[in-house]
Order: C-alpha cells, then sequence, then structure tokens
C-alpha cells in the first residue's frame, strides 16, 4: 500500500511542475523518499510509515483522482492538523529536489573500506570533521600515535547540496526537526570530513569583540591569530580573492548604495572553477586527512562511538559497526560536533551537569529575490559576501540558489512552476540571527525556544533584507513562509515579530556551537580554556561544542583554529 501511495503522491506533485520538460520519473522520485526514510531512526521511520500508509487509505477512498489528491495536499500544507501539514511539507520537499537538483556524476566505486579499529593509541580521536581533522593531523605529523573514528563513511564526488549528498552525507538524511511552533529545521554531516563535506566553506575569522569577551570570560589570552594564520597558509586559503558572482555583486551593490558595510568572505576551494560538485572544495577528506594518513595516523570510517570508561589510568573506547570492538588510549579527544559531543559524554556518564546545555545556534529566515536581469549563474554555490552593518546579532547573505533549493522556496506561492520558469532572473537570501535565548542537546533530541526579543529582532533582519534587495535591484520578493505575501520593493511593509510569527517562517538552525563549553570553573561549564573536561584526566573536547559562545555566521574558520591552539596543549602535555 505504501509504494503505490508514494508514487501516486510524487506524480501529483511533479504534475505542476514537469510540462514538456524532461524530468526525473516518478520511481525516482518514490525511490529517494523510501531511501531517506531508511536513514531516520527506526522510532521516526516507524511513525512515518504508519502516517504515510494510514494517509494513503485515507486518501484512496476520499480522493480516488489525482485532481483531486492535488487540491487536498495543497490544503494539508496549510491545514490545521499538525502531523499531516508536516509530513506534506516533508514529502513535497523531497520531491522537489530530486527533481530538480540536476544530474549526479556516476558514482565511483568507493576503494576505501573501513580500516579494522586496533586495540591501543596513545590518542583517540572521535570525530573526522573540520576540528577532528586539525587535532589529529596536527598530533600525527609530531609523532603523536593517533586513531581517528568516524561514523560516516567516505564519500564519492557529487553534487554540492543535491540529493545524493542530502542521502549520503549527512545524518539522518539530512532530515532533523527541532520542536517548536514553528519547528526548526537543522543539518548535521555524517561522512568522513565531517561538516566539510556538505557546507559552503566560507571562511571568518570571529571578530575581536568577540574574542576580546572570550577572554574575559576565561581569565586568559587565547591567542588566535598565529593559529588562523597558519590553517590559511596550510590549507591555502586566498583571502584577497573576490567573489564575482551576480547574486553577490548585487548585494555588495546594494549594501554601498544604503552605506552599509559588507565584505566578501574567504572560501576553501580549487581556483577557477563553478564550484558545482564537491571536488570543488577543499575539504577535509582532500586536505587535512591525507596528511594525517601519509604521518601514520589510522582512520577508521563507519565507527560509532557508544561509550568511553576509565579503566585504571587509561581509556576504552567502545566502537558500533566496525571491525574491532574497543580500544585502549592514553588520551580522549572529543570532536563530533555540538550536537554528538555532548550525547557521547551523557551516554558515559562524564562531564558534569552542564553537558549538553548552553547550545547557541544561528537561526535564518530565506527571502527569494526577483531581478529584471539575469543573475543566478552559480551553480549553487553560496555567495561569499555579507552585510555586517546589524553583526554580530544580525548578518544577510546569500543562501544556496540551485533550481531545486528555488523551486523548494517558491513552493508556498500560487503558480510555482510559472515562477520557477524564471529561475535564471532569482536568488535566494538569508537573514542570520545570533539569538539571545539558548538551547540544550538531549539524549533523543534538541531543544531551542526562541525568546520574544528573537522574533523582534529577525523581524527586523527581514525588514533590513527587504530594503537591502530592493536596493539591490529586486522587483519583487518572496519570504519562504507559509503565509507570506509576496513584498513589493516600492511598497515595503514594516513587519512586527507578532506579525512574522503569523506568517509561519520556514527556520533552518544551523551552526551550533556551545554546547560543552568552556568556562573558568566546572561550576560554570564542562571544559577549561584549554578544552580539558573539568571531571575527568586526559579527555578533551576540541569542536564547535567547546566554544564558549557563538562566534558568528560560518564559524568554521574559529572552530579549527581553536581546535589547533588545544591541539598544541594536548601535545605539551603529552610530551611534558
Amino acid at each position: 500500500m505504501l509504494k503505490p501511495f508514494l508514487l501516486r503522491l510524487c506524480r501529483c506533485y511533479a504534475v505542476s511542475y514537469r510540462g514538456d520538460e524532461r524530468l526525473p520519473d516518478d520511481h525516482a522520485s518514490a525511490e529517494f523518499i523510501d531511501q531517506q526514510l531508511q536513514r531516520q531512526p527506526w522510532w521516526r521511520a516507524t511513525g512515518l510509515r504508519l502516517l504515510l500508509s494510514v494517509w494513503g487509505l485515507w486518501c484512496a477512498v476520499r480522493y480516488p483522482g489525482d485532481a483531486a489528491l492535488r487540491a487536498h495536499l495543497g490544503r494539508a500544507r496549510r491545514g490545521r492538523v499538525f502531523p499531516l501539514r508536516l509530513l506534506a511539507k516533508f514529502i513535497q520537499s523531497l520531491v522537489l529536489l530530486r527533481l530538480f537538483a540536476g544530474q549526479e556524476p556516476a558514482a565511483a566505486p568507493l576503494a576505501r573500506r573501513p580500516a579494522r579499529v586496533p586495540s591501543r593509541a596513545e590518542v583517540v580521536v572521535v570525530g573526522s570533521g573540520p576540528a577532528g581533522a586539525v587535532v589529529a593531523t596536527y598530533l600525527a605529523e609530531r609523532g603523536i600515535n593517533t586513531v581517528l573514528l568516524e561514523e560516516g563513511g567516505w564519500q564519492s564526488d557529487r553534487l554540492a547540496y543535491g540529493w545524493r549528498e542530502m542521502l549520503e552525507g549527512m545524518r539522518w538524511g539530512g532530515i532533523d526537526l527541532i520542536p517548536g511552533r514553528p519547528p526548526l529545521v537543522t543539518l548535521e554531516g555524517c561522512a568522513v570530513g565531517g561538516a566539510s563535506e556538505v557546507n559552503s566553506a566560507l571562511y571568518l575569522r570571529a571578530p575581536a569583540s568577540i574574542l576580546a569577551g572570550w577572554q574575559q570570560t576565561l581569565g586568559c589570552g587565547l591567542g588566535l591569530t598565529e593559529h588562523y594564520a597558519a590553517l590559511e597558509t596550510e590549507l591555502g586559503l586566498d583571502l584577497a580573492a573576490a567573489d564575482g558572482s551576480p547574486l553577490s555583486t548585487r548585494l555588495a551593490q546594494g549594501a554601498s548604495r544604503l552605506g552599509w558595510q559588507w565584505q566578501t568572505l574567504g572560501r576553501l576551494q580549487r581556483s577557477a572553477v563553478p564550484l558545482s560538485l564537491r571536488s570543488d572544495y577543499r575539504s577535509m577528506a582532500t586536505t587535512l586527512l591525507p596528511r594525517f594518513e601519509a604521518a601514520g595516523g589510522v582512520l577508521c570510517s563507519a565507527a560509532r562511538v557508544e561509550n568511553i570508561r576509565r579503566w585504571d589510568d587509561r581509556w576504552l573506547v567502545s566502537c558500533d559497526g566496525a571491525e574491532g570492538e574497543s580500544l585502549s588510549a592514553a588520551a580522549v579527544v572529543l570532536a563530533a560536533g555540538a550536537y554528538q559531543t555532548p550525547r557521547l559524554l551523557r551516554r558515559s556518564k562524564l562531564g558534569g551537569p552542564h553537558v549538553g546545555r548552553g547550545l547557541h545556534s544561528s537561526v535564518v529566515l530565506k527571502i527569494v529575490a526577483e531581478f529584471e536581469q539575469p543573475v543566478n549563474d552559480t551553480g549553487g554555490a553560496i555567495g561569499a559576501v555579507q552585510v555586517r552593518e546589524f553583526a554580530p546579532r544580525l548578518t544577510l547573505g546569500c543562501a544556496v540558489s540551485h533550481r531545486a533549493q528555488l523551486a523548494q522556496a517558491l513552493a508556498v506561492y500560487p503558480g510555482p512552476q510559472a515562477l520557477l520558469d524564471r529561475w535564471r532572473h532569482m536568488g535566494v537570501f538569508s537573514v542570520i540571527l545570533s539569538p539571545q535565548s539558548r538551547g540544550e542537546v538531549t539524549a533523543g533530541s534538541v531543544r531551542y525556544p526562541l525568546a520574544e526579543s528573537d522574533w523582534q529582532a529577525l523581524a527586523e533582519g527581514v525588514n533590513a533584507l527587504a530594503r537591502l534587495l530592493a536596493a539591490s535591484g529586486a522587483r519583487a520578493l518572496y519570504p519562504v513562509a507559509e503565509l507570506a505575501p509576496m513584498l513589493a520593493p516600492t511598497h515595503l511593509p514594516i513587519v512586527s515579530g507578532q506579525e512574522l510569527r503569523q506568517w509561519q517562517p520556514q527556520l533552518l538552525m544551523l551552526h551550533p556551537t556551545a554546547s560543552c563549553h568552556m568556562a573558568a570553573s566546572a561550576a560554570e561549564g564542562v571544559v577549561d580554556s584549554q578544552g580539558r573536561v573539568f571531571t575527568a584526566p586526559d579527555l578533551w573536547v576540541c569542536d564547535a561544542s567547546s566554544l564558549p559562545g557563538y562566534p558568528g555566521a560560518n564559524p568554521q574558520a574559529t572552530v579549527m583554529a581553536m581546535a589547533r591552539r588545544q591541539a598544541a596543549g594536548i601535545l605539551h602535555q603529552l610530551r611534558g
């Protein structure tokens, strides 16, 4: 019953877009949805399949014709039945991504097989993302016997931000909802290379004012400048490289007309490439991790760490899903990210009462802008220009503007196919808010309620972005929200926080940090200024979760610089 209903849903969602264009058939979309269900945790997959089966039976009786079902799907997306509303959005979003993401390159068979987990090591690093790769490489190149454990697998080349990347490079197929009204969508990389395999690779040092505040909180200097500089040299970053994409140019022109501050961020990328494939980016899997292995380090993929425990004067690290079961290490470094590191500490009953608390993340709202002239030739890459007039609370910038993402964003508006026909004239832009509220990572979910002041600040960001896009030459604005009106740049409303909530915006939660934050003492945090866990010997946290707070949008540079600083401290303690 489920597969025929999925095929019917895919056909109904796609019929409004397909027209005369040759697009993937409904079977490909249905297979993609089924693969997504297989990537979910068992309890979520069971609930989704049950809900889909019940919905399918009801639709078969109530809406036997496709035209009637299409009308029902349009109502379901905005209906009062909350689970059905989420399910309708979920299915439609996946169908549109599969239809419009483009032709994936042939998936070359991967020669890399998961290495057997050795029985002993001097240091075990958990997580191969930007922070874990920095720490592991730093230690291995200085003679430390280091094993790097990664839950995800090796990835073949693929379209950046495409359906295969979502399915294979992200935890739970790239779908995770944080409960709330509206719910927040969050993304988490799960592959060799971690988040660097799925993010925009934008590189920005944290503002001096934020670093000064951290130093005052911790009561010591951080000295990150030398570590930023070392990373920029090692990774071949060209900070002076200009982003000449039309969307970035438009944003910069609008900011200049308004007299607002803006800047072009660096990007970890290969030169003179369109940035349509992941091989165009300089991820950890193509930069630091080959150096790590060349230095004698052992990288074990498909190795999920279940728990760590102390045994005499060493750590026992228990793995699931890898060859070998556990290994003994003198020291352990956790770099599994702001969600998984606190969960691992809680499973292991380590770290104290502050583990998982103090989570600070960015909240993102998007607006599609339409221009008179073609502006979208980015191949889907995010423009590197950011307007920082209102930073660090609010940052205005570009977002992924691939045709698939435009289709998802415009699905709430009447006549989506007519709008999508003009996709070359459109781009997606974002308001990035640093909320005043804080969240918590629990064993099974994340809690992040937004305060009223956050809604008001987000509304101010929407007003500022609308004004900026009007100054950039946009002729129509489409906020990505269920009940938002199309905005004419010549008659922009002043949106309040309450009105924004009534729009039912689709919000993203990105760049999570500080869930195992640094502090001056165990009474205030989880780790000290070097990343050492207060309550456990020879245990470090060296990833975004250990940061004292939120460093601003696109925090990868600061996460890596802090990890390099912590790696130097680990080396000193091991060799001291």
